[in-house]
């Protein structure tokens, strides 16, 4: 997502952009999170966190995906978030990441 678009969203009515942005979510993760589904119903919470999600992920340019899956893995261990943890060992697997790398991280 670049910068212009983030601007039309936040120009936009958030019933609008809400349902684009999940659609958005989904095609990157292959589901919605469970969190964002929680959050779709506080637009003055999910679309700022939408987009700061976006522009962390574009920062990742660099690494490949599967390396940025492992690093969400690591850090959903950290966390102790079982939903994200979850999540993202259904993402990695989708991904194609062998087994022994996901559970080396937890």
């Amino acid at each position: 997502m670049e910068l212009e678009d983030i601007v039309e969203i936040l120009k936009s009515d958030p019933e609008k952009v809400i349902p684009e942005l999940l659609d958005d979510v989904r095609k990157q993760y292959g589901e919605v999170p469970y969190i964002m589904n929680f959050m779709k119903d506080l637009p003055e919470i999910f679309i700022p966190k939408t987009l700061y999600d976006n522009s962390i992920m574009r920062e990742f340019k660099n690494l490949d995906q599967e390396t940025v899956e492992l690093i969400s893995i690591g850090v959903a261990s950290a966390l102790r978030c079982e939903h994200c943890l979850k999540m993202h060992l259904r993402i990695a697997k989708r991904k194609g990441i062998p087994k022994e790398k996901k559970y080396f991280l937890q």
